[in-house]
């Protein structure tokens, strides 16, 4: 439905469509399918009664628009749901050092390494 919007690339349809999709599809012209689409399209819109065109081509562009929104839509809310996956993992990272850094607290000093610490008061004295 949304090729149909390549029909605004030829002079008899262009003045039917706003100027905005016209310069987009413009700019599309250098991908190869899009003359091809276009040349299967536009004899099927010939047939079509003159009234119609015009609905068909601006519904055709709402569904563009409703495609291109929904497409960052879904890429903003994957985005998020990987920062926010980032942050969880950091965040559980940053809890286990602390907790581990309070454990390393805790436990008491072996004998031996106290005997080592000393050893080395000892030298530096």
């Amino acid at each position: 439905m949304i090729s149909i919007l390549f029909v605004c690339l030829d002079s008899e349809y262009e003045s039917q469509c706003p100027l905005i999709a016209i310069k987009i599809l413009r700019s599309l012209t250098v991908i190869p399918i899009v003359n091809e689409v276009k040349m299967i399209i536009i004899p099927l819109i010939r047939e079509l009664p003159p009234n119609l065109v015009r609905p068909l081509i601006l519904s055709s562009l709402m569904m563009a628009v409703a495609f291109l929104i929904s497409m960052i839509y879904s890429t903003l809310k994957i985005t998020y749901s990987l920062i926010m996956n980032l942050f969880y993992i950091i965040l559980v990272v940053l809890i286990i050092s602390v907790c581990l850094g309070i454990s390393m607290n805790s436990i008491p000093v072996q004998q031996n390494f106290q005997q080592y610490f000393e050893y080395i008061k000892l030298l530096y004295q």
